[in-house]
């Protein structure tokens, strides 16, 4: 499962403290999070939140992925790749063996579909029969803000397990890109079945399968029997993400054991979590960069000097 590099405040309850568990720990269960806000939609394309992202990197993955707590490239669905001498055309070699959710495989023309449904112009060459792609619903910001289409010239698969990315310019980041959510590879076949319900229903080859939404209470998601990779599990049976927009009540829920995580305790709690036998305070160092925008449309800022 794919590690990003959110600044996140979690306070986590001790499985073993609250179920009486001691020693070894034991696989599967539930885990249920605690969150401030719900998803907007699932479709990694044309989505910019957090809570978004949070179900997408359960259920979708990428050509490659950062190493945990680290923005070292590693191998996701492509095992491994090669850059021209030039540095404007990347091959990609995929897994063998992968299966969508849906029971489809995953193959060179998934890559295509997915990423090439987001260019502008669309210069794109299947292996197989390919697949016809419909018009954009709305635009896909992170591709477009990150000037993708300034960068990717064509994708072409040129068989089954091979994709070649032609670029029009040489693109430093364009590897560390290609682990970015707005690049998770997605089932063709799910999303041309109802483009416009795919947003609610994703399906793409995760350690994690969607299950349900209901919107504005909770996300739920099971193991993936099927899943590939077999070193990263998928550990537990069941993810929830509850949706519980004030503070205080979702630490409350926490401390009562009703949820396991809770995502960005009021400051005011986070002494008592970490005095709290029962809960765990993680911390760990951000890996993006805060800053402060400053509004001049409002007197205060209008002077720039």
């Amino acid at each position: 499962m794919r590690k990003r590099g959110w600044i996140v405040a979690l306070c986590m309850v001790m499985v073993f403290a609250a179920t009486g568990f001691a020693a070894e720990p034991k696989k599967g269960g539930t885990l249920i999070f605690g969150r401030g806000g719900d998803s907007v939609g699932l479709d990694p394309a044309y989505e910019t939140d957090g809570n978004s992202f949070m179900i997408c990197d359960n259920v979708l993955e990428a050509l490659v992925e950062y190493a945990d707590e680290s923005t070292k490239i590693e191998p996701g669905l492509a095992k491994s790749w090669e850059i021209s001498p030039d540095g404007k055309t990347y091959t990609f070699h995929l897994q063998k063996g992968v299966t969508f959710h849906d029971g489809t495989p995953f193959n060179a023309d998934a890559v295509v579909f997915s990423l090439g449904r987001q260019m502008k112009e669309r210069k794109l060459k299947f292996f197989g029969k390919g697949y016809e792609i419909p018009p954009q619903e709305k635009t896909p910001e992170y591709w477009v803000t990150m000037e993708m289409d300034n960068t990717v010239d064509s994708i072409e698969a040129v068989d089954e397990y091979t994709v070649v990315f032609k670029l029009k310019r040489v693109e430093a980041p364009f590897l560390a890109n290609m682990g970015m959510d707005f690049a998770d590879i997605i089932s063709p076949t799910a999303f041309l079945k109802n483009p416009k319900e795919f947003i609610r229903h994703p399906v793409g080859t995760g350690p994690f399968r969607f299950v349900k939404w209901v919107k504005d209470d909770q996300i739920v998601l099971e193991k993936n029997p099927n899943y590939w990779d077999k070193r990263g599990g998928p550990y537990l049976d069941k993810l929830v993400f509850r949706t519980i927009p004030d503070n205080s009540v979702r630490f409350l829920e926490l401390k009562a054991g009703s949820i396991h995580l809770c995502q960005f305790p009021n400051a005011a709690d986070i002494p008592m979590a970490a005095k709290d036998p029962n809960l765990i305070l993680p911390t760990q160092a951000g890996m993006n960069i805060g800053y402060l925008g400053f509004n001049h449309t409002k007197p205060l800022w209008q002077n720039v000097h």
